[in-house]
């Protein structure tokens, strides 16, 4: 091989290093506008241990978007107007309330109460998330096979997939997004206290504050119905038609509503954007967008079913052009929102 030969080699090597730095510093900046901002959650989450752990936040985070869409589901009998198979959809993030976890196989279940009202095949599911109040991870939990009730010794600290947060029963509108600990309602210490608002409290609004935690910035609302009739209390068929029941649940949402006019503004102020997809729910301070909308927002990028596996292991031309969900791909899904 001759000097010049040599000389051009170097050369050519040389632009090839100089070509990949550039492109490298393009991607970067294009992951830094295609990134959501750094989530800055307080909350105070734990393993199953009682240790204080930061690896849930942002759980949901993904790639090619910088508005995480996902679902709150809770158990209004609404949701069976609705093909919920869809939540089962790949890139589809669901947070369920209480035993709506396990009827819809949310990926994340949010409760509050004792831990002995929840089906244990929410426990037992590696699949499903379990995040409950810190002091509830040493909860014992029953099993129910057939008709028959059984203890069993086992704690929810025992099941896969679970942890713990900080919790708190003093809700003020304005700390609900920025205190280490996630908030169900008033309960008769704080009202004690010097807390204005009416004593109650609701699962619901831990179902709020998690999905925020988990990454989730456009949050679409199933089964939150607001109503409750004797003997359809639930989507499924939790209860024995107390009547007690329904009129008890009907004053907390009464309470639950105002609360949520309440939080809107704050929603609004860090870009929490909060829908719902039952055009006819009691809760009417956030806006109505149909579920096959919503569903498409939350698939977002995430391919679907058939895949294409050709040539994944193979060595071939790769266009240097990053996939984007583009500026006017943004500007269609607000806009479709608008007319929705």
């Amino acid at each position: 091989m001759t000097r010049a030969e040599r000389r051009k080699q170097r050369q050519e090597r040389q632009e090839k290093r100089q070509r990949k730095q550039a492109a490298a510093k393009i991607f970067d900046e294009q992951r830094s506008e295609l990134s959501s901002p750094p989530n800055e959650d307080p909350l105070l989450v734990y393993d199953r241990n009682k240790q204080e752990t930061s690896i849930l936040r942002d759980h949901f985070r993904q790639p090619f978007t910088t508005r995480r869409a996902g679902f709150l589901c809770c158990g209004g009998p609404s949701y069976l107007n609705l093909d919920t198979s869809l939540l089962k959809l790949p890139g589809v993030a669901t947070v369920g309330v209480n035993n709506t976890a396990r009827d819809l196989d949310c990926d994340v279940a949010v409760f509050s109460d004792p831990a002995e009202k929840f089906h244990h095949g929410i426990m037992l599911d590696h699949r499903i998330m379990k995040l409950l109040p810190l002091p509830r991870l040493t909860d014992r939990f029953r099993v129910k096979h057939e008709d028959k009730w059984t203890k069993t010794p086992f704690r929810v600290c025992d099941c896969p997939n679970v942890f713990g947060f900080k919790r708190d029963q003093d809700f003020d509108p304005k700390q609900f997004m920025t205190r280490d600990s996630a908030c169900w309602g008033v309960d008769k210490k704080a009202l004690k206290r010097g807390n204005k608002q009416e004593k109650m409290l609701n699962t619901f609004f831990i179902g709020l504050r998690i999905p925020y935690y988990l990454g989730i910035r456009r949050l679409y609302l199933v089964g939150v119905d607001y109503k409750m009739e004797r003997g359809a209390e639930y989507a499924f068929a939790g209860t024995s038609g107390n009547q007690g029941r329904a009129l008890t649940n009907q004053n907390s949402y009464r309470i639950a509503a105002s609360w949520c006019r309440m939080l809107k503004p704050i929603f609004d102020d860090i870009g929490y954007e909060v829908y719902n997809c039952n055009p006819n729910s009691g809760l009417d301070v956030f806006d109505y967008v149909p579920f096959d909308f919503a569903i498409r927002d939350a698939i977002g990028p995430c391919p679907q079913r058939p895949y294409d596996f050709y040539g994944f292991y193979d060595k071939v031309d790769v266009d240097e052009r990053y996939w984007e969900r583009d500026e006017q791909g943004q500007q269609k899904i607000l806009k479709d929102r608008q007319n929705a």
